[in-house]
C-alpha cells in the first residue's frame, strides 16, 4: 500500500477559502476514484496549515 502524506501552507488570512475548496475535493476524490481508499483533509493547529493524506 501507498501512502502520501502533504502539508499545504497558505498564504495568512485564506485558510479558510482554501479548506472550503480542498474539502470539495476531497468529497470528490472518494466519491470517484475507486482506487483511492482515502482522501482526507486535516488542519493543523495553525490556522494556516493543512494536511492531505492519501491512500
Amino acid at each position: 500500500m501507498i501512502a502520501i502524506v502533504a502539508t499545504i501552507k497558505t498564504k495568512p488570512g485564506q485558510g479558510a477559502e482554501f479548506e472550503a475548496v480542498a474539502k470539495e475535493l476531497a468529497a470528490k476524490v472518494n466519491a470517484e476514484e475507486p482506487g483511492c481508499k482515502l482522501y482526507q483533509l486535516c488542519k493543523a493547529s495553525d490556522p494556516d496549515t493543512y494536511v492531505f493524506m492519501e491512500r
